[in-house]
């Protein structure tokens, strides 16, 4: 009984945890749609504390931060959402942001390999027709 008791709990609190980082997702979305750019990051920079493992939130705070001008984090948050979900797009935005700040030979290789990326992407869709 104490086990059931448990596992309920456990489940009751998961299903909270969720519930709060959907609501930080919805003001997220809410104040980047007022341009309250830097507002949205630090809800965003909740969610990535709640959810470190899901990139697509990383890619938000990112996004987020460039939007509000602090480029260096948005860097650190790109890369970091790279490491979870290596994508070529984030490639692309990451040497963006290098290039915002003036480092040019990261940005450099981030687009190098942005275009490799799709290159070989394109390559295998062509392949398979």
């Amino acid at each position: 009984m104490e086990v059931a008791r448990r596992l309920q709990a456990d489940g009751i609190a998961e299903s909270r945890r969720a519930f709060e980082v959907n609501l930080l997702k919805i003001e997220a979305a809410l104040r980047s749609q007022e341009g309250r750019h830097a507002d949205a990051a630090g809800l965003w920079q909740q969610v990535v504390e709640r959810e470190p493992d899901a990139a697509s939130s990383w890619v938000s705070l990112a996004e987020a931060l460039a939007r509000a001008g602090r480029h260096e984090p948005s860097a650190a948050a790109f890369a970091r959402a790279i490491a979870l979900a290596n994508e070529p797009e984030l490639h692309r935005r990451l040497a963006q942001e290098y290039a915002q700040i003036g480092r040019v030979g990261e940005s450099t290789r981030e687009q190098t390999i942005y275009e490799q990326m799709r290159t070989e992407r394109l390559r295998r869709l062509g392949g398979h027709r």
